[in-house]
């Protein structure tokens, strides 16, 4: 699953439901920051907590190379099966877990 916005508020709330829920074993979270925005490693964390496993990437979804790019690399053994737009939030994800 991959969900856009990936270190917002939004987006960590919605990860972290998808893994307690048992909805999504592996979550690829996509923001312009990546691993670098602020709180990225705390979303991660709590994730991998409630029993899933997230990459946090960078990329801008605005930006149809990169989103190619980003496609083409997922592994096979790792399908895509939905993408969840969150982006927009202006809020980081440091206090969410």
């Amino acid at each position: 699953m991959l969900i856009t916005g990936g270190t917002g508020t939004l987006a960590a709330l919605t990860a972290r439901h998808l893994a307690v829920t048992g909805r999504a074993r592996q979550l690829l979270l996509v923001s312009r920051s990546g691993p670098a925005a602020a709180g990225a490693a705390a979303v991660a964390a709590g994730i991998a907590e409630a029993g899933a496993e997230a990459r946090v990437t960078v990329a801008d979804v605005t930006d149809r190379a990169a989103v190619a790019g980003l496609l083409a690399g997922l592994p096979q053994a790792c399908p895509l099966t939905g993408v969840v737009h969150t982006a927009g939030s202006s809020t980081t994800a440091s206090s969410v877990r």
